[in-house]
């Protein structure tokens, strides 16, 4: 799937996953960190720059996207995403 990225030109890769904690700087949240990091991220980040768009203030509830609460929820982490080095 990289490489398909890499062949269409894509730059930037925003991450929207579903959230799969209950609160933000839980050790639940730090595990799950962990695993979009190790699973998605580094492998992402040689070739284009990467955000994800993490809830850090429970505006999502458990399982639900970003999508999942509507275009001003979506918005809000979209703007608040965290940028990754």
């Amino acid at each position: 799937q990289v490489e398909l990225l890499k062949e269409l030109g894509v730059e930037e890769v925003i991450i929207a996953l579903d959230k799969e904690y209950e609160e933000y700087g839980s050790r639940e949240e730090k595990v799950y960190a962990m695993k979009i990091r190790k699973g998605i991220i580094n492998k992402l980040l040689p070739y284009f720059t990467v955000s994800v768009m993490w809830d850090r203030d429970n505006t999502l509830g458990l399982k639900e996207s970003p999508t999942d609460r509507g275009k001003e929820a979506f918005y809000k982490l979209f703007r608040e995403r965290i940028k990754v080095q």
